[in-house]
């Protein structure tokens, strides 16, 4: 019993913790010790834990990779794969258009190799096809020509087109826009035979798509060759029939589109000539006098609605043909006749019926874009059986550019639009600007005296505002392209 008492007082003791008396030493003592301790301890084990590493290392190699390092190692190798072929087929892309575009060089300048060999064959052949003018014919044109040109001469091909019509030849003028073209039949238009009697009065009908060119060319004509009549009075040479707007000009009070049959009715006398009429003065016109005793030329501009649909005009051409007055219809910009006369100006089609019933009118025709199947086209539509005189050239216009600007709306595109007009007036270029509404080309007429601060700006259709526009940039012949280095 003492025994087992004694044993759980040994236990006891064991279990219960032992104090230490807390020893009263100074810091430096505390330092010293802790010197003393670390010297006491054994060295650092290195080459021990080297060896530990190293098998470590061996050990690590033995296992197996875990899959996840193998799909991130995968990953990046078929990304790698991708990369070189998307590099290999970007290259590849790369070298064929390459090679496309040196294809396209070589294409590019043996085009233009061939369209100047082309012009040059061009060249020649108008040289050798020039038409085979009467002397008289080119003496005369020659003589009125400082009539309408003032110092300059006559072009090679608006003496042969001039002299081809003024020997009773159909004649087509395919020659490039602001060429000239018009001087053709204005040049005809006042050319007289040599007779010992007075002249006969000359009309030259001239068919128009727009009252503003008629109005242009009107207005040079006049103020280039003012007439004055016998009683000493100043008399206009050209003549815009119903001129004041557009709506007149294209027959809007003429009544609708008559037939072939009822236009060849009308002409052959079925229309007569009301009393106060416009058609009524120009007769009074044709009629008056100069003071050598000739008598006075007339150019007529009229639209092939107002050709087609006004009796009283009929009756003023009928006249005009039974007293051997004609001297020409001139078609400007004739390819109208098949373009617009199949779409929607239906008039352009009946204009046949004019040779019909006169056969013996001469025809000038003036385009800018006419292939040879237009040309026979057109022959067919007006009647001309006979061969015609084709004065032909390049129709190219190195001086004209073309640029498309996108806009996403109408206020960007008047912006642009006006930016454009801007920069060509500062660079003191002339620019034409087309507007398919009235109301659209008042709003670029504000936009360019705001901005640009150019001259009064007008709608189509209005006579005095048009001359005074239109004089301001410089248009004249053709499509309003007659700028000062250009003949005509």
């Amino acid at each position: 019993m003492a025994d087992e008492t004694a044993a759980d007082e040994a236990r006891l003791a064991r279990s219960q913790p032992t104090t230490r008396p807390i020893p009263t030493c100074t810091p430096a003592e505390r330092r010293l010790g802790a010197m003393q301790r670390r010297a006491e301890q054994p060295p650092h084990p290195i080459v021990v834990r080297r060896r530990t590493h190293a098998a470590g290392a061996a050990l690590a190699a033995q296992r197996s990779p875990s899959p996840l390092l193998l799909r991130q190692a995968s990953a990046r190798t078929w990304a790698l794969l991708l990369l070189q072929t998307k590099l290999a087929g970007e290259v590849a892309r790369h070298r064929q258009c390459a090679e496309e575009l040196r294809h396209l060089a070589r294409e590019q300048v043996a085009r233009e190799v061939r369209i100047q060999n082309l012009e040059q064959q061009l060249a020649q052949a108008v040289a050798a096809c020039r038409y085979d003018a009467r002397r008289e014919s080119r003496e005369i044109a020659l003589r009125v020509a400082p009539l309408l040109l003032g110092d300059k001469e006559p072009r090679p091909f608006q003496l042969d087109a001039a002299c081809a019509l003024f020997d009773g030849r159909h004649t087509f003028v395919l020659r490039k826009a602001g060429d000239g073209k018009s001087v053709c039949y204005q040049l005809a238009a006042l050319m007289r035979p040599p007779t010992p009697k007075p002249a006969p009065p000359k009309l030259t009908l001239v068919v128009m798509p727009l009252v503003a060119l008629a109005w242009e060319q009107a207005d040079e004509l006049n103020s280039r060759i003012p007439y004055l009549a016998s009683d000493g009075l100043p008399r206009k040479l050209a003549h815009v029939l119903d001129g004041a707007s557009q709506s007149l000009f294209a027959g809007a009070e003429d009544g609708p589109e008559p037939s072939r049959e009822e236009l060849i009715r009308s002409l052959s006398g079925q229309a007569s000539l009301p009393r106060g009429s416009p058609e009524d003065h120009l007769l009074e016109r044709l009629q008056e006098t100069l003071p050598g005793g000739d008598a006075m030329s007339t150019v007529l501009f009229v639209s092939p609605e107002k050709l087609v649909r006004s009796r009283a005009l009929h009756a003023l051409l009928r006249i005009a043909y039974e007293e051997g007055w004609w001297r020409c219809v001139a078609i400007d910009e004739a390819h109208c006749v098949d373009e617009h006369g199949l779409e929607f100006r239906h008039d352009y089609r009946l204009l046949g019926a004019l040779t019909a019933v006169f056969p013996e009118l001469t025809y000038m025709l003036l385009t800018a874009t006419a292939s040879p199947v237009t040309v026979q086209s057109l022959c067919i539509t007006l009647g001309i059986e006979t061969d015609p005189v084709v004065v032909r050239g390049t129709t190219r216009r190195e001086q004209t550019a073309y640029t498309c600007i996108v806009c996403e709306d109408g206020p960007q595109k008047l912006r642009s639009v006006t930016f454009a007009v801007e920069a060509a007036h500062r660079g003191g270029k002339s620019t034409m600007v087309y507007t398919n509404s009235r109301r659209g080309t008042e709003r670029l007429a504000g936009s360019f005296r705001e901005v640009c601060g150019l001259p009064e700006a007008a709608p189509d259709g209005e006579p005095c505002i048009i001359e005074a526009y239109h004089g301001a940039w410089a248009m004249g012949h053709g499509c309003g392209t007659d700028f000062p280095n250009e003949y005509g």
